[in-house]
């Protein structure tokens, strides 16, 4: 993924400032769950206000109305790994980014963890002459939410997994089947 404009300019600056300190990025890694074999639904913490491991802070709301969002999901921020759909994005009272998602990837359903990519439209750095310093992003674009075992913001967390009833696979695939019978109408029309 290339990196420009707001959030480049915030990386170099952050990275230069933890040379200057003389920081290191504290790694996080949360244990795989145990393999499944069917769909899971997901739910958790997408994004927190919370400092994370990258010196980076979102304001809260930071991404704007959830009913806006339309993002996808991803394994590990991969486009070429869809770990299965979105269903819910909301915020709670301080601004957490929630989500609800239903996973088929294998991989990413045993994931703990959310992580988001975002275009950055707004952010400051604090504290940039002491050791505490980090970027606040006021304001940005989600582009996607991936699950992962090894998040930047430590907090953005799976709270819950459950298995995916046979009625939503249900309902999923005649909803499929729906969207496919339109364009094929469409396209008969033309």
């Amino acid at each position: 993924m290339t990196i420009t404009g707001q959030a480049l300019a915030m990386r170099l600056k952050l990275k230069s400032l933890m040379q200057h300190h003389r920081v290191q990025a504290e790694p996080c890694v949360i244990p795989l769950t145990n393999p499944t074999d069917h769909p899971m639904i997901l739910e958790g913490y997408g994004a927190t206000i919370d400092l994370d491991a990258d010196r980076t802070k979102l304001r809260g709301w930071a991404f704007g109305p959830p009913e806006r969002l339309n993002v996808p999901l991803y394994y590990k921020h991969d486009p070429d790994q869809v770990a299965g759909k979105i269903w819910d994005l909301a915020y709670d009272n301080e601004g957490n980014l929630l989500c609800r998602t239903e996973v088929h990837h294998p991989l990413a359903r045993r994931c703990g963890a959310f992580s988001v990519a975002a275009r950055v439209d707004d952010y400051e750095i604090r504290n940039a002459e002491g050791p505490d310093f980090y970027a606040v992003i006021r304001s940005a674009t989600l582009t996607e939410i991936s699950l992962t075992d090894n998040p930047s913001n430590p907090n953005a967390l799976v709270m819950g997994r459950y298995r995916v009833s046979p009625t939503v696979q249900l309902l999923d695939l005649m909803t499929e089947r729906v969207a496919r019978l339109q364009q094929l109408t469409r396209l008969i029309r033309e």
